[in-house]
């Protein structure tokens, strides 16, 4: 079997193995850093947590004052209207 009959027999296998095991190494060494992370230090885990829901909570309020203001600021609700 020349290398033509290979790749057409066997290359999208290979190439499909190969974005499999890549995509596995590119999400499983984090998540598995994660989770020893998680596993060795809960305590830790929790407190970066708890920052984390807190300061989006804050930013979710900030975002939406800054989102109204500017929606103040920059919408014109007489246009199209006539006086």
């Amino acid at each position: 079997m020349d290398f033509d009959l290979f790749m057409e027999k066997y290359g999208y296998k290979l190439l499909g193995l190969g974005i499999v095991i890549l995509i596995a190494v590119v999400l499983g060494f984090p998540l598995y850093a994660l989770w020893r992370f998680i596993k060795e230090y809960p305590e830790m885990t929790l407190t970066i947590l708890i920052i984390i829901i807190i300061t989006s909570v804050f930013l979710r309020g900030y975002f939406k004052a800054y989102g109204e203001a500017m929606g103040k600021y920059f919408y014109d609700d007489k246009f199209g209207k006539r006086p």
